[in-house]
């Protein structure tokens, strides 16, 4: 194991002197939102989420996905609607277009609803 970094050596004295502040610190319920008390205050960002990490784990997922829309841009945070419109563009009668579902999403009604919008029903002489 290699050495520790100065700045995490004596992180447990240096949060028991400034015991008081890291309390109101962890018990934020955004604390990804707030500047970490004393020195702590100015990390840079990976060493920040490296103690955020350590201190507050549940916070994670909040503070990467800040760091990630800072550093990368929303477009890797936020996944637009799903459209089938331009999910069958780039489809062929050779490309399947599969569905990878979780629970709550069924895209059977898309589906049929493209089908309707083209005219192809049951009605129309196409089976199900």
């Amino acid at each position: 194991m290699g050495p520790i970094h100065p700045l995490f050596a004596d992180l447990t004295e240096r949060v028991a002197a400034d015991a008081e502040e890291w309390e109101d610190w962890y018990n934020k319920s955004d604390p990804e939102n707030y500047p970490m008390p004393g020195e702590y205050n100015s990390l840079a960002e990976v060493p920040r989420l490296m103690l955020m990490r350590i201190l507050r784990p549940d916070r994670i997922p909040f503070a990467l996905t800040e760091y990630v829309k800072k550093n990368l841009g929303e477009e890797f945070v936020y996944q637009p609607p799903f459209n089938m419109v331009k999910t069958y563009r780039f489809t062929t009668s050779r490309t399947p277009c599969l569905f990878v579902l979780y629970p709550g999403v069924d895209p059977t009604s898309w589906v049929e609803g493209m089908g309707r919008d083209r005219g192809v029903t049951a009605e129309n002489g196409y089976a199900a």
